[in-house]
């Protein structure tokens, strides 16, 4: 983990949190296994995981998987 953080304003509402993986290898282990969540004790359940990209990359990915095959 290079980098953890709190998103967004304090407050009683749950906040996403931000974590930044030293490499794709960590972060594709963690998606990988994201199913396990499901079996999970009940506090755990509620946990979602997704990419955190930019615009851009965003748009550079959808391109790339609406490509011509």
């Amino acid at each position: 983990v290079i980098r953890l953080g709190r998103r967004g304003e304090e407050g009683d509402a749950p906040r996403p949190l931000l974590v930044q993986l030293n490499g794709c290898l960590p972060k594709n282990l963690i998606m990988e296994n994201l199913s396990k969540l499901k079996n999970a004790e009940k506090k755990y359940k509620k946990v979602i995981v997704s990419h955190d990209m930019t615009k851009n990359k965003e748009k550079a990915v959808g391109l790339w998987w609406k490509r011509p095959k």
